[in-house]
């Protein structure tokens, strides 16, 4: 068995994990050996999603109505974060979990990070798609060489999403309007995305938890849509979908990387149909 299948990992730092649909599978990253990072207004959760409303815990001592001062500060305030939502280009993978390494062997293989029904069920089609595998390593490499270098782009070296409940979460986003007075807006923007980057980028409700995320974040100040990053050297593998039907076994054997399909007996995961 191809050794990233091999539920007897070293480390849960070893590969990451992509989970798409069928089509863009095949039709867009197994063609093209390229990954897409897209805007953060492009994810599917709503606190990333939506324009950011910081909470403004002293905006409550002032009037604001219409042409109010406060009220354009505001309006500057939600401009600034739907610009940096926008410029910031994600692309999602999930993890093996450190459980792995606690039960039986016979039990290792739910906690691999292709075999989350959730994740399947979400992102894969309804597990009619493929969860490929990389090795994570290579694909920093990848990201560091065509990005890292360059003037227009930021990459960030915070990989891993923390999760918290999501009152603590919010709380902690205030921006107070007398350190506006004090300081302008600019300089107060610029203070608060550097001290609340990790809550702004790498930060999720405990809902999301069970995706146990690693994310590869960009900051790209040359206003693509899109972002490219090429996976040729760092996609070890392909795991298909339970339901995904044999027919699509050749589509998908084309492009020479090693594959199989994933089945649940008893509600545990096993691999079949191992193709080299």
């Amino acid at each position: 068995m191809n050794e990233c299948f091999d539920n007897h990992i070293k480390s849960v730092d070893q590969y990451v994990y992509h989970y798409t649909t069928l089509e863009k599978g095949l039709e867009c990253i197994l063609k093209d050996m390229k990954l897409r990072l897209s805007p953060l207004s492009e994810v599917n959760d709503p606190r990333e999603y939506q324009i950011l409303h910081p909470y403004f815990p002293a905006f409550d001592n002032h009037t604001v109505v219409e042409n109010s001062e406060p009220l354009k500060k505001i309006h500057e305030i939600r401009d600034y974060f739907d610009k940096f939502r926008n410029n910031h280009k994600v692309i999602c993978f999930s993890r093996d979990s450190e459980n792995i390494f606690n039960v039986p062997d016979h039990y290792k293989g739910i906690y691999r990070g292709f075999n989350k029904p959730t994740l399947w069920s979400h992102y894969a089609d309804n597990h009619k798609g493929l969860c490929l595998i990389f090795d994570k390593d290579k694909l920093i490499e990848s990201l560091i060489s065509n990005f890292g270098s360059r003037e227009k782009y930021k990459v960030y070296n915070d990989n891993l999403v923390n999760y918290v409940a999501l009152e603590n979460h919010i709380e902690k986003l205030g921006i107070k309007y007398e350190d506006i007075e004090n300081h302008g807006l600019p300089k107060v923007l610029e203070d608060f995305t550097n001290q609340n980057i990790k809550d702004l980028l790498f930060t999720k409700t405990i809902d999301w938890e069970v995706e146990n995320e690693f994310r590869i974040m960009v900051c790209d100040y040359s206003n693509k849509m899109y972002l490219y990053l090429p996976v040729s050297d760092s996609l070890l593998a392909i795991v298909m979908g339970a339901k995904l039907p044999s027919v699509y076994w050749g589509s998908i054997g084309q492009f020479g990387i090693p594959f199989a399909q994933l089945e649940w007996k008893n509600g545990l995961p096993f691999l079949k149909n191992v193709f080299p």
